[in-house]
């Protein structure tokens, strides 16, 4: 005897890599149209953006030659920036307001004059696409300038280059300038005493004729000369320094070309810092208002910085006048020197020593008017050539292909992205799908036996009566037919100890085939010339009489609620050899009282004795007690569940139900399982051959259709 299940479910086969490819196949769509959309996606907003162009032009950063009047000093090519710092500093000031602005005036790109609001806007724009970088190693610098246009890009990098290379001629040639100038000062003043100093020497010598010192006395006094000499030019230049100072102070102008910031690491650093801060001042200008607290706070630091090398100058200055006190100190102890021994010189001969006077005078005169000249020739021949340290290394060309966007770099990526996407959408439609997908996924979860998997039936209408189905002649060896014979054959054998004769076929929610199952079956079991009744107990929602044809309006209602005596009264033959049809009838108020009623309960003994076999097609046991009334009455419960459709959670409740009525579940059939979308390869051939005849069958709707469940 057929025993009630327990609620116990068994746990799902391990997931198996050949799973994998049937979920790929199942949901193929699903990837193949995300990666679609990806390419497709990126592939349109990568041709709809405007094409970018870079262009770049190379620069050498040499060393200035700004030092002709430092002592001892020779200029050298390629000597100006060796660190770090001063290659940021000349980058900020390629970026520099005052360098771009001299850029869009040469283009012609604005004019300051008629608009100036839109020149300092292209400006700035022009800044943002100008981007400065040094080659690891080297002294040279890349300026690389985007566009959208090739050309304009060309012209700004290469202009922009020209334009820097020109302000640092133009700044070297000013301060030559200002050197030959004080120089030029200097020179006609020592001219003019050394004209003076000769004429004394001459007429003295004209008139006194002085005897000539002996060679030892000479050799000292020559000594004396030479040093008093060389601290004079000492001195002339501690003085050109400190006329250069005051004049810097005075003017408030900064800058390297001033040999003493050559000198000083506090001063070389202290003027990078304010490079910086008045390029970080330019910045904060653009985003924020004048009296902005980012703004007032940048001004402070620049006057802070400023102070600061104000207060190093002044050190610095305060040290040159210190030395020029010194040297001045020394100058007077060697002309006191001179003095003493001219003294001792006058003991012996006073005439030469007023002659080595006058002497002295116009060498001295002469000596400084040649080192002047000298250095007036140097600072005139570097003013004339013009040395540049700035020297174009490689001129931009036009771009030939766009830095961005990057066509194929995008689509390469969008498609991986697409593959990726489209593997864990295919992963997450299958983990949110909760449904029976399969037998052995049914049987594994629910712990039943599986006693047939049905094909997916075609849609057909007969007669043209749409939406109802029609009877259609199947070929005997067609899968739907090998499907319910397989069903007939494992109803026998599960219930092969206990005579069944009439069982419920019943599912978790409507829709999902259990009467086209019960349909079909009732075929099943009449051709092998079994006496078979069709019994509708579906009493809200009936179609039996529908799927076969036959009126519905006189049937099992009739007789439950005492109209009809005689149940033979209401039985319709369907057609079909051995089968026939007991209609629901009309539609009761108080269903499951009619299914639970005494006279129910005599009905199904007596239909079980006049027929070999008795199917009731029930109402889901997820929408009401009837099937779970009715399975506690019957030999045994067919429960249908629909592939791809019936939600796991569902069925295990409605399962759960049915058993915890002591209902006799039989077994499952899985229903519309689609062989070909979802790989599955069930074949039904039992025995060595085949029986001669196929049940005609009722195909069913697919499921969302007008097929009642």
């Amino acid at each position: 005897e057929m025993k009630p299940q327990p609620e116990t479910y068994a746990q799902p086969d391990l997931f198996h890599i050949s799973d994998l490819f049937q979920v790929f196949k199942k949901r193929m769509w699903a990837f193949f149209g995300s990666f679609a959309l990806v390419v497709l996606s990126t592939a349109y907003f990568t041709w709809k953006q405007i094409p970018i162009y870079v262009a770049t032009t190379s620069i050498y950063v040499g060393r200035n030659s700004d030092q002709a009047l430092l002592p001892d000093y020779r200029p050298t090519y390629a000597s100006y920036l060796t660190n770090e710092r001063n290659i940021q500093t000349q980058i900020h000031i390629l970026k520099s307001v005052p360098v771009l602005s001299r850029v869009v005036k040469q283009l012609g790109l604005a004019d300051p004059e008629t608009d100036p609001y839109r020149f300092e806007a292209i400006v700035h724009r022009l800044r943002r696409r100008v981007s400065i970088s040094r080659i690891e190693d080297t002294d040279l610098l890349q300026i690389s300038v985007s566009s959208s246009d090739p050309t304009e890009a060309r012209d700004i990098a290469n202009t922009l280059a020209r334009v820097y290379q020109q302000r640092n001629i133009e700044k070297s040639i000013e301060y030559s300038r200002n050197a030959i100038s004080w120089l030029t000062e200097q020179i006609a003043d020592l001219k003019d005493k050394l004209e003076k100093s000769e004429q004394r020497l001459l007429d003295y010598q004209s008139q006194e004729k002085p005897l000539l010192l002996s060679s030892m006395e000479a050799g000292h006094v020559n000594e004396l000369k030479e040093d008093y000499v060389r601290v004079q030019a000492k001195i002339i230049e501690t003085q050109t320094l400190i006329e250069s100072l005051l004049r810097l102070l005075e003017e408030g102008e900064y800058t390297l070309s001033i040999p003493v910031f050559f000198e000083s690491d506090i001063l070389r650093e202290l003027n990078a810092k304010i490079v910086d801060a008045e390029l970080r001042l330019q910045e904060l200008s653009q985003r924020y208002l004048p009296k902005h607290p980012k703004i007032e706070k940048q001004q402070k630091e620049i006057l802070s910085l400023k102070a600061k090398l104000l207060d190093e100058v002044k050190k610095i200055l305060k040290g040159l006048q210190i030395k020029h006190e010194i040297l001045r100190t020394r100058l007077d102890n060697l002309a006191d020197a001179i003095a003493r021994q001219d003294q001792e010189i006058i003991q012996n001969n006073r005439k030469q020593i007023q002659y080595s006077i006058l002497q002295r005078d116009a060498d001295t005169n002469k000596e400084l008017y040649n080192v002047l000249v000298r250095k007036l020739k140097e600072v005139d021949i570097s003013a004339e050539i013009s040395e540049n340290v700035i020297d174009i290394v490689e001129e931009a060309e036009v771009p030939r292909s766009p830095v961005y966007p990057k066509k194929t770099m995008n689509l390469l990526i969008s498609m991986g992205a697409g593959i990726f996407l489209g593997i864990g959408l295919v992963f997450l439609l299958e983990y949110m799908d909760r449904t029976i997908k399969s037998g052995d996924e049914a049987s594994a979860y629910l712990g039943l036996p599986v006693l047939a998997t049905i094909p997916q039936i075609k849609e057909l209408t007969r007669h043209g009566r749409s939406p109802l189905v029609g009877l259609e002649e199947d070929t005997p060896t067609s899968k739907v037919s090998e499907a319910f014979r397989t069903l007939r054959t494992n109803i026998k054998f599960s219930t092969i100890n206990r005579e069944t004769k009439n069982f419920l076929v019943t599912s978790t929610n409507p829709k999902e085939g259990k009467s086209i199952v019960t349909v079909n079956l009732g075929i099943s079991f009449a051709r092998t010339e079994k006496r078979t009744l069709l019994v509708d107990t579906d009493l809200r929602k009936p179609i039996l009489h529908r799927y076969l044809g036959l009126p519905g309006n006189r049937g099992i209602t009739n007789y439950l609620v005492g109209e009809v005596d005689d149940i033979e009264t209401v039985i319709q033959p369907t057609g079909i050899g051995n089968l026939h049809l007991l209609a629901s009838g009309p539609k009761p108020p108080n269903p499951a009282e009619l299914l639970e009623s005494e006279r129910m309960r005599t009905l199904i003994s007596l239909l079980k004795s006049k027929f070999d076999f008795v199917i009731y097609d029930s109402s889901p046991v997820g929408s009401v007690v009837d099937a779970s009334i009715l399975g506690t009455q019957l030999d045994a419960v067919l429960f249908i569940v629909y592939a791809g459709k019936t939600d796991k959670n569902h069925v295990r409740q409605a399962i759960g139900q049915l058993q915890k009525v002591q209902a006799r579940i039989c077994g499952l059939v899985v229903n519309g399982l689609d062989l070909k979308s979802a790989g599955y390869k069930y074949y039904y051939y039992y025995g060595y051959g085949r029986e001669d005849e196929a049940p005609t069958e009722v195909t069913a709707m697919a499921p969302g259709k007008t097929q009642k469940g």
